[in-house]
């Protein structure tokens, strides 16, 4: 039973100090124990997340929500076997709820169950029929099957049911370009790009397509948006240097190579460009 204290200020500060606070108060409390572990995970703190939730589930034994939340975090560290567990757990204690059928079938595609998956994001989306995160893992899980009309619908439903959804958009859009449907590809990158045009990895997907298609100066144009928003990611710069590169701009490729490098040190492609690159460099200096 919670007893009510009387508490000093300071533990009402924030979220955090209000539900710690909480355990002294109310130890034999799942929901307090389950909320701590939210406020945990969410800091970065999982292994002290897992302690607590595991707790909560000790004082309540079908909490389903700590359950998923539980497996969920287990996934995280690639502990997949033990997840499957616990979102089965949470589902036969509560058999309607969505978002453990999706993380269910998640993980059941990370063990290569594929039939389970798929039956699993169907139970997921049967019991939220507008539920475009389960779509858009559905579309993953056809790309690994190899059934990439089915992808397709399942990405395009993702969208349709939220415009904003930017890994459905590239994903939809990187399956376009390995079916070397390029201008398919290109519309639909175009697509998202007007309707989200501060995300700048619908500049990179562009700006690689069009240096696919030998469209090396609006590729160029593209990659430079995407490396000026967001310049501290290094496979942004490499792909750039790969346009500098075809161009025969040499020096500002090795310039893009170099800054991959610092921001990914050991970075294969970039070492990979980087060392071809000087052997270009060194073959024309011996020309006469």
């Amino acid at each position: 039973r919670c007893v009510i204290l009387k508490q000093r200020s300071s533990q009402w500060l924030n979220e955090e100090s209000l539900f710690i606070s909480g355990l002294h108060v109310c130890p034999l409390n799942a929901k307090v124990h389950y909320n701590v572990g939210k406020v945990l995970t969410d800091a970065g703190l999982d292994e002290q997340g897992e302690v607590v939730y595991k707790e909560a589930i000790r004082l309540y034994p079908e909490y389903d929500q700590a359950l998923n939340n539980l497996g969920n975090l287990v996934k995280e560290s690639n502990r997949l076997t033990e997840a499957e567990m616990y979102l089965e757990r949470a589902l036969k204690h509560n058999n309607e709820f969505p978002a453990a059928w999706m993380n269910l079938g998640i993980v059941q595609a990370a063990l290569n169950k594929t039939q389970a998956a798929e039956e699993s994001y169907r139970k997921a989306i049967s019991h939220r029929r507008k539920y475009p995160d389960a779509y858009y893992n559905m579309g993953n899980l056809y790309i690994d099957m190899e059934l990439a009309s089915e992808a397709i619908s399942a990405f395009s439903k993702a969208i349709s049911l939220d415009h904003y959804h930017v890994n459905a958009w590239t994903n939809l859009g990187l399956l376009y370009q390995d079916l070397n449907m390029y201008k398919e590809a290109e519309t639909v990158t175009r697509e998202a790009m007007s309707i989200m045009p501060h995300k700048p990895c619908f500049y990179f997907s562009l700006g690689v397509l069009l240096g696919r298609l030998q469209r090396l100066e609006e590729g160029e144009e593209y990659l430079v948006k995407a490396v000026e928003m967001r310049p501290h990611i290094a496979k942004y710069h490499v792909n750039l240097g790969v346009i500098y590169h075809l161009q025969k701009r040499y020096k500002q490729a090795e310039s893009c190579y170099l800054t991959a490098l610092q921001l990914e040190p050991g970075m294969p492609s970039a070492e990979d460009n980087l060392r071809k690159l000087h052997s270009t460099l060194s073959k024309l200096s011996k020309e006469p």
